[in-house]
């Protein structure tokens, strides 16, 4: 064969099918499919083409760069190698394109980064999470993101499991939910809290209090309520002796959620603390029990 022709056609076979002339706008939103689909791998090289045919600083360089950052950080296995090329990209979005609208999420996936432990051996480091949760909070103060931050930054404070710590970031959720009490995130916060003060705080009725506004507010992850109504209904009934709230929530136990597990173990409270015509315990469509 023609030494030419052969290397024409390893060329044209070793190019990727989304080079040439493909619209830029077909490419980003295939690559962002492949990252809903936790699909990284595939992702990683259209994001790294995009970054070579876009104009370096414009918005389509800055959002490929973006998204070559995200591939990286959470492509699997993950290594030291891909997460020290993800939080470079994510600096270099933040250093010098802090206006754009990739900033405030970059910030956010460095403080990840730092925070968690992606790889073997690799090191949390919780100040350095704390410092980029503070910054989105302090340069993004009206951008949705921002109850996000103030979430996480909370959580890498009550993850170290010194009190200190975690009375910290106690006060930083109550202090953003008097002052927001209509945030979106307002029943995670309340979610958490109730965690931290069930363990390792052991204060009861403030766990208790802290997991009925997470219920009222509907931010209970669905398919799981039976762990927060079963927390609920145990701790107040054992350690608050507190009747009323514990058959409420053994009643939404067998009502609501009879399939997660403790809806013989319900019953045998109630009948326990007294209470007549007990509900059958039946597979059936969630339902709600009145207020």
């Amino acid at each position: 064969m023609n030494r030419v022709l052969f290397v024409a056609i390893i060329a044209i076979l070793s190019t990727p099918v989304f080079a040439g002339n493909t619209p830029a706008k077909k490419l980003f939103n295939k690559a962002w499919k492949h990252v809903r689909l936790y699909e990284f791998d595939k992702a990683e090289p259209i994001f790294r083409n995009l970054r070579q045919r876009e104009k370096p600083g414009s918005d389509k360089w800055i959002e490929a760069t973006f998204g070559l950052a995200v591939a990286l950080h959470h492509k699997t296995p993950p290594t030291a190698e891909y997460i020290k090329e993800a939080k470079k990209l994510y600096q270099l979005i933040v250093d010098k394109f802090p206006n754009h609208r990739c900033a405030p999420r970059a910030l956010m996936n460095i403080a990840r980064i730092y925070e968690i432990r992606d790889y073997y051996k690799d090191k949390i480091d919780l100040p350095a999470a704390r410092k980029y949760y503070k910054l989105i909070i302090d340069k993004y103060p009206d951008n949705p993101i921002v109850s996000e931050a103030v979430l996480r930054l909370a959580q890498a404070y009550t993850i170290s499991y010194d009190k200190k710590d975690i009375y910290k970031g106690i006060k930083i959720l109550i202090d953003w939910i008097k002052t927001h009490p209509k945030d979106r995130l307002v029943g995670v916060m309340y979610l958490h809290l109730g965690d931290v003060y069930f363990y390792p705080l052991q204060e009861y009725r403030k766990c208790v209090e802290s997991y009925i506004k997470a219920d009222e507010l509907r931010s209970l992850e669905e398919g799981r309520e039976g762990f927060v109504y079963w927390r609920i209904a145990w701790v107040a009934d054992h350690k608050l002796h507190d009747r009323k709230i514990a058959i409420k929530y053994y009643l939404k136990l067998i009502v609501e959620v009879p399939t997660f597990g403790k809806g013989y173990r319900s019953q045998l409270a109630l009948k326990r603390l007294g209470v007549k015509n007990i509900p059958e315990l039946k597979w059936r469509p969630k339902q709600k029990l009145p207020d």
